[in-house]
């Protein structure tokens, strides 16, 4: 927004001068100018600001407190040092004008015929000229969007209006972090990359004039620079623009202005994105819940609720429910496997909802990727722990639900992150209208049959249970059930008998031999539970 030095020495008006010293430093942007024959005014100046002076207090310096008062100037961020010699100083020494060539500080030489209006004057107009310049350049781009977006043009369209007026490209995100949309060329993986491993993401203040005064979060890289502007509607932050640019390539405030500009549209029409979101997710949560609940009863149906929400539907289905994580939410879970697992149809189809404080996830059967599967369960159980259904037809969803859910409530028995339906076996014989599994049932059933085998073993030192399980492995055979324990077949018709006494049953009865073996099998989970 404010024009570099060599601009302003281009003028016919200052042509005449003549640049000593710090030749480098000519690119430095000039901000306002300030006439001063007192060396306690610096105390008050500005930054990018051009100093001019007749050298008054200068004639009784030395070359070194010349120098001191250079570096003071620099530290004020001073744009040049304008000076007439003749009058009260004839020349700067050697070194000082060899110091500020070293250091970049401009020293330029005005003519003694000149008055300090003839230098201003120009100065002043030009910078005028130039603010006017970028603030109808900018008024013209706030045009441009408000006409862009009247006519129905897309957020994505309203970054690429801005990336080629700013020549940055930039991006607008979301709180998550959500890309919502970019410019064309906005390089979304280097962005993301930098700003997850948050080594180099800091707070960063712009000295910004009147009309832009917020703080801005930067991430760099060695030589790229992301700048997170916020965008803020009715006192709330909704999102970020992201400003793209390079270490070689540092803001000005004409880009800041314009981004502003943006940002307030921006958050306009993010307001409106956000109260069409909530009424699409209110749909597809009504979606998810009926069908997960059978109130859907045709294939027909279904498919075409699944369009009218941009969903496609696929004829089979695996339901998964998944402890509620204590790290991510659901919506972060599915966006991070979405990013990084294949095949990406398979979670991109995916229907997910939070539903009774867990995650529950509807996965479509894809023809020829049955080994994807498997990792995909291997992800998720990292989060916590899932259980899934069988394969059902996408009517038959209801049906999977219950299964996923009785997986679920089996996790205390079986011990393990991962619960599939078709391995729950007999356990599935204490299914509840609940669709979970009937503990209390379970545990009394346990108690009265096994539990008092287990008290005795304990209180007699026996291995009562243990010949139970051997010789119901053996299908009931004294002779091969005697030679695995190693025990004569007396003293195993003996254990037998007492096993009978205990538990009430007669193991050649098939009723009472299927309890006891039903009793057994519950065994090897409060077993493994109790070690």
């Amino acid at each position: 927004m404010f024009p570099k030095l060599k601009e302003l020495l281009s003028l016919i008006e200052l042509s005449k001068m003549k640049v000593l010293a710090g030749k480098s430093g000519l690119s430095n942007e000039v901000k306002s100018v300030t006439i001063m024959d007192n060396p306690d005014i610096i105390y008050w100046m500005e930054e990018n600001e051009l100093l001019l002076t007749n050298g008054f207090f200068l004639k009784e310096y030395t070359a070194t407190q010349i120098i001191q008062f250079i570096d003071e100037l620099v530290k004020k961020k001073s744009a040049a040092l304008f000076i007439k010699f003749k009058r009260f100083i004839v020349a700067f020494p050697k070194e000082v004008l060899d110091y500020a060539e070293a250091i970049g500080f401009p020293i330029v030489e005005v003519p003694i015929e000149m008055s300090w209006t003839d230098v201003s004057e120009p100065v002043n107009r030009y910078l005028n000229e130039k603010q006017f310049y970028f603030l109808h350049q900018a008024m013209d781009l706030r045009n441009d969007m408000l006409k862009l977006l009247l006519s129905g043009g897309t957020l994505d369209e309203l970054c690429d209006l801005t990336a080629e007026s700013l020549d940055n490209e930039l991006a607008i995100y979301d709180l998550k972090m959500k890309q919502i949309a970019a410019s064309k060329n906005f390089n979304q993986s280097l962005f993301l990359t930098t700003h997850r491993s948050k080594k180099t993401l800091h707070r960063y203040t712009l000295p910004l004039d009147e009309l832009i005064k917020y703080e801005h979060y930067s991430v760099a890289t060695t030589k790229e620079i992301f700048f997170l502007l916020p965008i803020n509607y009715e006192k709330d932050v909704w999102g970020y623009i992201i400003l793209e640019t390079s270490i070689s390539k540092p803001l000005i405030y004409a880009d800041l202005s314009k981004t502003e500009q943006m940002a307030a549209l921006a958050a306009v029409e993010l307001s409106k994105i956000n109260e069409l979101k909530k009424i699409e997710k209110k749909y597809y949560t009504e979606f998810i819940t009926h069908l997960v609940m059978g109130e859907i009863k045709t294939i027909e149906e279904i498919f075409q609720r699944g369009k009218q929400l941009g969903r496609t539907m696929y004829e089979k289905y695996i339901v998964c429910l998944l402890e509620h994580s204590k790290s991510h939410q659901l919506e972060e879970i599915v966006d991070s496997l979405r990013l990084t697992f294949t095949p990406k149809t398979l979670v991109k189809e995916c229907l997910y909802l939070e539903k009774d404080d867990r995650y529950l996830l509807l996965f479509p059967i894809i023809q020829g990727e049955a080994a994807s599967y498997p990792k995909l369960y291997d992800r998720l159980s990292k989060e916590g722990i899932l259980s899934i259904s069988k394969e059902h037809s996408v009517l038959e969803i209801p049906s999977a639900y219950k299964e996923a859910k009785f997986a679920y409530s089996c996790q205390e028995l079986m011990q393990n992150n991962q619960i599939f339906f078709e391995k729950t076996g007999v356990l599935q014989l204490f299914f509840t209208a609940e669709s979970e599994l009937a503990y209390s049932f379970i545990r009394s059933y346990y108690d009265d049959l096994i539990q008092p085998l287990v008290d005795y073993d304990d209180l007699k030192n026996t291995e009562l249970v243990k010949t139970l399980q051997m010789y119901v492995n053996n299908d009931l055979n004294i002779y091969h059930t005697a030679q695995h324990l190693y025990i004569h077949e007396n003293t195993l018709r003996s254990r037998i008998r007492r096993i009978e006494a205990i538990t009430s049953k007669d193991l050649q009865k098939v009723h009472d031999l299927f309890q006891v073996m039903l009793g057994l099998y519950l065994y090897k989970f409060y077993s493994r539970k109790s070690s």
